[in-house]
């Protein structure tokens, strides 16, 4: 019995030490945002794989490794569905090399906002990673807020709008 609460724990603790995710954000509708893609690990890590659900009104439209990550000679898989508002995204590399211990941005997506943006979660979900060894790493789900400033949504207030030029005719 104390074996199998260890091993449990063990477990619960090593899907707890390694988390991808992205930090929550502002976005301004009709705007774009540069948004890193943040790995979490205890294992030294040689892929890792998610899917994440866009709220209506942003688009992913690019996923850029980071330089550590070209270093390692990562290559990146991006796939989305504009339909379903989903993205799959596959970070891995053909060669030995792995992220270390430790947290660092992997990838930057590339965030559009059409102007009837007005708040919501970006929900990751189907987090895995792998080690160098091939074994599984699985992380939990996760989301992160992305909102809308204040004064974007109510625009730009009346007394410091631009004046139009005024023309009056001649009597």
């Amino acid at each position: 019995m104390t074996l199998m609460m260890a091993a449990v724990m063990a477990l619960t603790a090593m899907s707890q030490t390694n988390s991808i995710f992205i930090e929550d954000f502002e976005i301004c509708p009709d705007s774009v945002a540069l948004v890193p893609v943040l790995l979490a690990n205890d294992d030294a890590t040689r892929g890792l794989q998610f899917n994440m659900t866009l709220p209506p009104g942003l688009d992913v439209a690019r996923c850029k490794l980071t330089d550590r990550s070209l270093d390692l000679d990562m290559t990146v898989l991006f796939d989305r569905d504009r339909q379903s508002r989903s993205c799959t995204v596959i970070i891995y590399s053909h060669k030995a090399s792995s992220f270390d211990p430790g947290r660092d941005a992997v990838a930057t997506l590339t965030i559009k906002a059409s102007s009837d943006f007005r708040g919501g979660d970006i929900k990751l979900w189907k987090l895995r990673g792998s080690t160098l060894q091939n074994q599984s790493i699985i992380m939990e789900d996760t989301h992160c807020v992305v909102s809308v400033p204040q004064s974007a949504l109510v625009g730009v207030p009346i007394d410091m709008q631009q004046e139009a030029e005024q023309h009056f005719a001649p009597f």
